[in-house]
C-alpha cells in the first residue's frame, strides 16, 4: 500500500505530503490539484517502455510545463513511501529523469490500475487482443479482451459465498447489485480479432449501445477491481460517471469492499453521494448490529479536499461527522435549498 506521496515544486504544489489510505477520496474544485496528485503517483510508478501510461505523462510535457511557475524551482521531486520502502522521481531542468524504484514496489501494469475518466465505452463488437497481464489501459480500452480471456477464472474477491466464484458471476452479482436488476453481461469471440459483448435482460438480448452508457463504463471498474490481487492499488478518476445517484452510492458499497480485502482504492470524485456513501459505511460500522463486508473504519479512509492549490485533509470521527469542514466541501445543495427557502441571498 502506498503511506503517502510527497510532492514538491510539481505544478500548484510548492510541497506537500499527502497521507493515502486503503481508500482515498481526492476531491474539491476544477484544476486545484487533484489530477496532478495522481500524475505524481503515476511518475513513481516503473511503466515498460511504449506504454500508454508513458504517452500521457509525456503528454504533460517537459520541466518548464511541470515545475511549479510560482517559484521556479531547479528540480521537480516526488516520493513516496510503500510499506517501509521509499521509492523517488526527480526532474532536472534539463528534463533528466532519476526514478528509484524497486520493479517489484510500484509497477505499471503489474501492481497499478489507473482508469482515467475517458474511459472507452463498451460497445457490441470490440477489438481483442491476447493480454499477458491486467493491461487494461487508461481508459480501459483492452477490459474486454482481458474479459474474454479472464470470465471464467475463480477470484477471491466474493462478497457473497452463495453466488458463482467465477469473474463473470462476480461481475454480474454487482450489476445486479448496483442497478437492482439482472443484467447478465456476455462476450464472445467470433474472430482472432474482435469479441462480441452484449446484456440479458430476462432472457432477451440487448445491444450495449441501446442501454445506458453509465452500465458500461461500470462494468470497466468491476472487472478492474474483482481482478486485482492483494497488495494491488487501483487509481479511478470520477468512477461515478453517467451513473443515478442511487447506483453512485451503490458503487461506493462496491468499492468499498474491495479495499476492506488489502487492495488500495484512490479515486478522484466530484460526486457527493461518494462521499456521503463513505461516511454512512463509516457510521454503520460502529452503529451496525450487521457485519456488512463494505462498512468502513474511519482509520482506514483518508479524504483530500483541494481548493485553489490548498488542500485539507478532512477528518471524519468514527460516527461519520466531518470534524474540519471547509466550504465548498459538498455544500452545495444546502446553499441551494437553503436560497429556495428563502434563507439566503445571492
Amino acid at each position: 500500500m502506498i503511506n503517502n506521496i510527497k510532492i514538491k515544486n510539481y505544478k500548484c504544489f510548492k510541497e506537500e505530503n499527502i497521507s493515502l489510505k486503503n481508500l482515498t477520496l481526492l476531491t474539491g474544485t476544477n484544476s486545484s490539484g487533484k489530477s496532478s496528485c495522481i500524475q505524481s503517483i503515476l511518475f513513481l510508478s516503473n511503466f515498460s517502455n511504449g506504454s500508454d501510461i508513458e504517452e500521457y505523462l509525456e503528454s504533460l510535457g517537459t520541466f518548464e510545463d511541470l515545475k511549479n511557475k510560482q517559484i521556479n524551482p531547479t528540480k521537480i521531486k516526488i516520493s513516496s513511501l510503500i510499506g517501509k520502502k521509499k521509492i523517488e522521481f526527480t526532474m532536472d531542468k534539463k528534463d533528466n529523469i532519476i526514478l528509484n524504484n524497486d520493479l517489484k514496489i510500484l509497477n505499471y501494469p503489474k501492481n497499478l490500475t489507473y482508469l482515467n475518466a475517458n474511459r472507452a465505452p463498451i460497445s457490441e463488437v470490440n477489438s481483442f487482443s491476447k493480454l499477458k497481464n491486467r493491461y487494461f489501459g487508461i481508459d480501459g480500452r483492452n477490459t474486454i479482451s482481458y474479459y474474454e480471456q479472464h470470465k471464467s477464472d475463480i477470484i477471491k474477491l466474493i462478497y457473497d459465498k452463495s453466488t458463482k466464484s467465477t469473474l463473470s458471476g462476480q461481475v454480474d452479482f454487482w450489476l445486479l447489485f448496483i442497478f437492482s436488476i439482472e443484467l447478465d453481461f456476455t462476450t464472445t469471440k467470433i474472430s482472432t480479432t474482435h469479441t462480441k459483448s452484449s446484456y440479458k435482460i430476462n432472457n432477451i438480448e440487448y445491444k450495449p449501445e441501446n442501454l445506458g452508457t453509465g452500465i458500461s463504463y461500470l462494468v470497466s471498474i468491476l472487472i478492474a477491481c474483482l481482478s486485482a490481487q492483494k497488495g494491488n492499488i487501483i487509481i479511478i478518476d470520477n468512477p461515478e460517471i453517467h451513473l443515478h445517484p442511487k447506483a453512485q452510492s451503490k458503487l461506493l458499497n462496491f468499492l468499498s469492499f474491495i479495499s476492506n480485502q488489502d487492495i488500495q482504492i484512490i479515486i478522484e470524485s466530484h460526486s457527493d453521494h461518494i462521499f456521503n456513501g463513505i461516511r454512512k459505511n463509516i457510521y454503520l460500522q460502529n452503529n451496525s448490529d450487521e457485519n456488512n463486508k463494505y462498512f468502513l473504519s474511519h482509520e482506514n479512509v483518508a479524504i483530500h479536499y483541494f481548493d485553489n492549490s490548498e488542500r485539507t485533509e478532512i477528518k471524519i470521527d468514527e460516527d461519520g461527522t466531518v470534524l474540519n469542514h471547509k466550504e465548498g466541501l459538498f455544500d452545495q445543495f444546502e446553499d441551494d435549498i437553503n436560497a429556495l427557502l428563502g434563507l439566503t441571498w445571492m
